[in-house]
């Protein structure tokens, strides 16, 4: 375990670099650059905005707390856990070649995937924060917690996505059904519709969602302005504490058999 972590940080100036080449290849040529990571987010946004609002409305206490802020900030939980979680799952199929052909440890390349899924997140929150301005929509002192709930979504979607990815190479089925997983874990989760019209018996299920905690927390400091649930916040990262610690292991058994099979 600690040469896995030994190689992380030597490859570290690799990690962020390759990130960087990557975002800036994903825009080459386009005028828009970067804005084109936080357009599909927001227009996505904005669709749901526009044929839910009239449903939903009432649902989020009238004009004190508009849909179309709720839903923002739930995506922007959404949007970079699920980004790190489905580049994980193919971040060594899609980088077969280089696993292949160059010496050099593998397990670098999740890191990497997950500071070019941060790069899109930080682009996402200024592009939200600044809608959230020019609307009018006060903020307060607690979106200072957003660092914090954007490294517990990084901690669970890193040791979830890890586990996949390396199932992947072996089992090439798993990509496919991480994208339906994903589809079906959105809607399982309180982005687009509001706790509230769960039925009540059924809500102490949300507490089993790990998304949850990361959205609600969004929503919370952004829209309610209060502190996020540190509590579920805690045991999601525990989670994702334990899940990093057996992908690195499942990792570590598999990584001379990868290149092989790849």
């Amino acid at each position: 375990m600690q040469d896995i972590l030994v190689s992380v940080w030597r490859y570290r100036y690799f990690i962020f670099s390759s990130a960087a080449g990557e975002f800036q290849a994903r825009f080459a040529r386009s005028r828009l650059g970067g804005f084109w990571g936080v357009l599909g987010p927001l227009c996505q946004s904005a669709v749901y905005a526009l044929v839910l609002s009239s449903v939903l409305s009432d649902r989020f206490g009238g004009g004190s707390h508009p849909y179309a802020a709720y839903l923002l900030a739930g995506t922007l939980g959404w949007a970079f856990f699920s980004e790190v979680i489905l580049a994980c799952v193919n971040v060594f199929t899609g980088n077969a070649n280089l696993i292949k052909k160059v010496s050099f440890p593998g397990i670098v390349l999740p890191f990497s995937a997950a500071v070019s899924a941060g790069i899109n997140a930080v682009l996402l929150l200024f592009a939200v924060l600044t809608v959230f301005f020019i609307s009018g929509w006060p903020l307060s002192v607690h979106i200072l917690w957003i660092p914090l709930i954007y490294g517990v979504s990084l901690i669970f979607a890193m040791g979830f996505g890890l586990i996949l990815g390396v199932l992947t190479v072996f089992i090439r089925d798993i990509r496919h059904g991480a994208q339906i997983l994903m589809q079906l874990w959105f809607w399982l989760t309180p982005v687009v519709y509001a706790e509230g019209m769960i039925p009540e018996k059924y809500r102490y299920l949300l507490k089993l969602n790990p998304a949850y905690p990361v959205v609600s927390g969004f929503q919370d400091v952004l829209v309610y302005g209060r502190m996020p649930d540190l509590g579920h916040l805690a045991m999601t990262a525990a989670l994702g504490a334990v899940l990093i610690l057996f992908a690195l292991t499942l990792y570590r058994k598999a990584a001379g058999e990868m290149a092989d099979v790849l």
